[in-house]
């Protein structure tokens, strides 16, 4: 649900800087939002791989 709406966001905002531009600049706007999506989502998997770990290791530290 969270990748529909984040990616639904992202491309709406990308239509609407082109159109502003009357369709200049299209290829490069899409390219710079697959950036900007890839390295938020780099991020929030990142996050949340940490936080894993963290309560992985108290769940651990509980059972012994």
């Amino acid at each position: 649900m969270a990748f529909t709406i984040g990616l639904v966001d992202i491309m709406g905002r990308g239509s609407l800087i082109i159109s502003r531009n009357f369709g200049a600049y299209a290829l490069e706007t899409y390219i710079a939002l697959a950036l900007i999506y890839w390295c938020l989502t780099l991020v929030i998997e990142k996050t949340f791989s940490v936080l894993e770990k963290s309560l992985l290791r108290g769940k651990r530290s509980l059972a012994e």
